[in-house]
């Protein structure tokens, strides 16, 4: 039978039982909110996993997607990594935490600790990653896998919180596999491509046989790259091995 709800209400209060892990099916998600302050226009930040078979352990903090799935990371407070650090400028093409991240993909996601607070999220099939910045610019990244590692504030509630966790700042993105990269000022063609979230630099790589293509709005032809470096608060790309043009 069912457990009789303790005086306050909760139907495992006086039990000693708690929930290790939820299995949720059928368009799930675990979802956290968090608010600046009482006006939602003064920012606010929303991390949330959904798919058709969603797990999450309490005790491990792993967290995994059966089948296709969505991880978004939105972050509408002012300012951002650049302004505190009293860096440039941040530009359109630029992929920062401020703004709103999706991540879709088709066969697995699965989010595992990396420390205290740090988490990595590995996806496959079919990926694509949609951000849209502040100013409405939006770059898309397609892919086939994919990790991700963010940053995520503990909540409050302690030992007896239920839930995916508070909210998460993104540090590095990388992806591996037909990796193709839009930004409103370049298009990048490659084997991988890893991001430095905090840093805003961008580190493109080719592979034997067929290298990165590099294709900045306005040139007549892309440039072709073995490595090169892209900083994205500067907007400049630095080719690091086999420069050259091609007709493409």
């Amino acid at each position: 039978s069912d457990p009789a709800p303790d005086a306050s209400g909760d139907p495992f209060g006086g039990s000693g039982r708690t929930i290790r892990k939820m299995i949720a099916r059928g368009d799930a998600a675990l979802y956290s909110f968090q608010q600046l302050t009482e006006r939602r226009e003064d920012g606010y930040q929303v991390f949330s996993v959904s798919g058709d078979h969603v797990e999450h352990d309490r005790l491990t903090r792993e967290s995994a997607v059966i089948g296709h799935g969505k991880l978004v990371v939105e972050d509408t407070r002012p300012g951002g990594p650049a302004d505190a650090g009293g860096g440039a400028p941040v530009l359109g093409s630029a992929l920062g935490s401020r703004g709103a991240t999706r991540f879709t993909w088709t066969q697995k996601m699965h989010i595992i600790p990396q420390g205290s607070n740090l988490y990595r999220a590995t996806m496959a099939g079919d990926l694509e990653m949609i951000h849209q910045a502040p100013s409405g610019e939006v770059s898309t990244l397609v892919t086939r896998q994919l990790d991700t590692t963010f940053e995520q504030a503990p909540v409050d509630g302690g030992d007896d919180a239920v839930g995916l966790g508070g909210a998460a700042d993104l540090r590095t993105i990388a992806a591996t596999g037909d990796v193709f990269f839009r930004t409103p000022t370049r298009d990048v063609d490659c084997d991988r491509f890893a991001y430095d979230v905090v840093a805003a630099i961008a580190e493109i790589h080719g592979r034997p046989g067929r290298p990165a293509l590099i294709h900045t709005r306005g040139e007549a032809a892309p440039q072709s790259a073995v490595s090169a470096v892209w900083e994205m608060n500067t907007d400049t790309v630095r080719i690091t091995g086999g420069a050259g043009s091609t007709g493409r």
